[in-house]
């Protein structure tokens, strides 16, 4: 499942939010193919798609989805977590 203009459309209308077409063209672009080998569920694009249109809706918040600073974070988050699963693997945490 991916996120395209008719996926952006049902959320207008059954989720009652006002999507701007910079927002909708930043879902498409994140969520418009899938993470070979991945894929998305409908809960997973729900869920990311929530989360971006969330944050966007608040000035600082719109300036760090635009630039990207939320994806940084995400892949931040992860390394951390791939970090600290080595530690243990070693036993050294």
């Amino acid at each position: 499942m991916i996120v395209d203009r008719k996926y952006v459309q049902s959320i207008r209308t059954h989720g009652q939010k006002d999507i701007p077409a910079e927002i909708e063209a930043i879902l498409i672009k994140r969520f418009g193919k899938e993470p070979y080998p991945h894929t998305y569920s409908e809960q997973d694009l729900y869920e990311q798609t929530r989360k971006v249109i969330n944050r966007y809706s608040t000035p600082r918040g719109r300036l760090e989805v635009i630039d990207g600073v939320d994806l940084l974070e995400n892949e931040l988050e992860r390394l951390n977590g791939n970090t600290t699963g080595e530690l243990l693997d070693a036993g050294e945490f």
